[in-house]
Formats: structure tokens, sequence, C-alpha cells
């Protein structure tokens, strides 16, 4: 039987070979590990769970790892989306700043032409009315609407 090779799956699954000197010294390791814990009072089956639920942990762990490394993925993806959409929202923030400027300009402007206009035709296009409408856009505090001439 020396010669004799034997196949064994480990807590792993995977097959060992073990001969048959192999064999036999792990009964004898086995043996005496038996009877260590018997004389220290140590309960060998609740050993054998501890060690059960130790390797299920472990597995527990790993999966819980792996979990945790794609979400610090998707994290780092939505964290990606957020700088764009801030940088974005800060370019639109410039660009209304801009056209803000433009259109107070455009107020000046269109104050100061009026100047040379008679009390008719600013009566007639409004101008008031169209002063007070480009100073609420402005300000932020009311939409465009219809000017009177566009009726």
């Amino acid at each position: 039987m020396s010669g004799t090779i034997f196949l064994v799956r480990d807590a792993d699954g995977r097959e060992v070979e073990y001969t048959w000197a192999d064999v036999q010294q792990i009964h004898t390791d086995y043996t005496r590990l038996v009877d260590v814990f018997a004389r220290n009072g140590i309960d060998v089956a609740l050993v054998l769970r501890l060690d059960s639920e130790a390797r299920d942990a472990t597995a527990e762990n790993a999966r819980l790892r792996n979990q945790v490394s794609e979400l610090q993925v998707d994290l780092e993806s939505w964290q990606r989306v957020l700088r764009n959409a801030q940088a974005r929202a800060i370019a639109w923030y410039h660009r209304c700043d801009e056209l803000r400027t433009g259109l107070k300009q455009a107020r000046v402007d269109v104050e100061h032409w009026a100047a040379y206009a008679g009390d008719y035709f600013k009566e007639k296009w409004d101008l008031a009315g169209n002063l007070a409408r480009l100073d609420a856009i402005i300000a932020g505090n009311a939409p465009p609407k219809e000017s009177k001439h566009d009726e």
C-alpha cells in the first residue's frame, strides 16, 4: 500500500494527491491534536464549527470588498459627471453674465437714443414700458414679453 496515491478534495474543493505515508502522518497528527483538545477541555466540534464560520466570514469579507471596489468605481464616475456638470454650469453662468452686461449696455443705448425721439414716438413705442421691462429682465425678476408694437 505504500505506493498507493489517494486523491482527496481539500477545503477549497481542489484535488490533492497523498501517498500512504502522508495519510498515516495526517492520521497521527489528527489523533495527537484530538488528544490535546480532549486533555485541555476543548470541544472539537466547536473548533470545527468556528473554523467553518471563519471561512464563511472570509468569503463574505472578500465579497464585500469586491462590492466596495465596484461602488468606489461608481462613485468616481459620478464625481466626474458632477465635475463636468459644474464646469458647464460655471461656463453658462459666465455666459449669462456676459449677456446681462450686454443687455444693460443696450438698455442704456436705447435710453440715450430715445432722447432724440419725440413724445409721440416714445409713447407709440412704449419707451417707459420697454425700459421698465429691460430693467426687470436685467434684475432677473421678469420674463421678456411682447412689446406693445408686436400686437
